[in-house]
């Protein structure tokens, strides 16, 4: 497979986080085959595993343009997607479903996850448990992955909830045993 950026240097695989990868060795671009984006973040902070991270969610969120870069996979042209307040253009390849990533764009995908957590309401989360529990039964991953899923979100409500409610944390410290 050729660098989509580069053009001409041939990308190398490389294991990440479980995840056999290609990325350029001269750009450091990384190629992610359908979901394995999502199985490396997923490993990558798992208190954002429970988010399904999915450039295409919601449509009001999202801009897409063609772009003059080509898929390595399958030679079919990109479309470029700006996603909501995401500092970054994600490649995307609209039939294999893979999705090519500049230098650093990764790092700023988990810092763009990691803050829609950190400002989710309770009310947030409790709609969140509410939605990973339909997931438990309806997918899109194995029932596993979907109850750890669940039992992240909950364990983020129990933090925010000890958090935002300091008497708690009192009145849980005061319990016996």
């Amino acid at each position: 497979m050729f660098c989509p950026n580069c053009k001409s240097e041939n990308l190398t695989r490389a294991d990440y986080k479980d995840t056999q990868l290609d990325y350029c060795p001269v750009c450091y671009g990384v190629w992610f085959d359908k979901d394995e984006l999502r199985q490396v973040k997923d490993k990558e902070d798992e208190f954002l595993r429970w988010i399904d991270f999915d450039p295409w969610e919601d449509e009001t969120k999202f801009k897409i343009d063609k772009s003059s870069r080509i898929c390595p996979d399958c030679g079919m042209p990109f479309y470029t997607v700006k996603y909501d307040d995401l500092p970054i253009e994600l490649d995307l390849c609209n039939v294999c479903h893979g999705i090519w990533l500049d230098k650093g764009e990764f790092d700023k995908i988990i810092k763009y996850l990691e803050e829609r957590v950190s400002h989710e309401t309770l009310a947030e989360y409790f709609e969140d448990i509410g939605e990973e529990f339909v997931e438990v039964f309806t997918g899109p991953e194995k029932i596993s992955s979907e109850i750890a899923d669940l039992v992240m979100v909950m364990k983020l409500l129990e933090y925010r909830l000890l958090a935002k409610i300091p008497a708690i944390v009192k009145v849980i410290a005061g319990l016996p045993g």
